[in-house]
């Protein structure tokens, strides 16, 4: 695994919140595991516009930090299933805030955003994308 040869200054409140939850998909998987989409292939499904290699990295990125765990069932098939840490939890006010943000705010940014395309939310399912 790659190892930056410049050590990470995380002495800044602001530096570790987005080390944790940075990143193009994290919040999106914060917000599967809270809505009780909590199997890997679930997550998948759910995400599907991103590759599983991705998802799965975001997903050991989320446990090495303490915000999620893995829980392993002892069925047959085995089965995993991610939950949150307490720490983890107190990061679902902090995505619902950037949530309501981006609500409040989207339609200023898209206005100023040329490259945004009506109806591109990832994040939304199809029926949600145009209201």
């Amino acid at each position: 695994m790659y190892e930056k040869k410049i050590p990470e200054l995380l002495d800044c409140g602001l530096a570790v919140a987005l080390k944790v939850i940075g990143g193009k998909w994290k919040s999106w998987i914060i917000d599967c595991i809270r809505r009780g989409v909590r199997r890997p292939s679930a997550i998948h499904r759910e995400m599907n516009v991103i590759a599983p290699r991705v998802i799965n990295m975001h997903l050991k990125e989320l446990e090495e930090h303490g915000i999620i765990f893995k829980e392993v069932f002892a069925d047959i098939p085995a089965r995993v299933e991610y939950r949150f840490t307490e720490v983890g939890e107190t990061l679902l006010p902090v995505i619902q805030q950037l949530e309501t943000w981006g609500n409040t705010n989207k339609e200023y940014i898209h206005r100023n955003n040329s490259r945004y395309a009506p109806g591109s939310c990832q994040f939304l399912p199809d029926h949600q994308k145009n209201g």
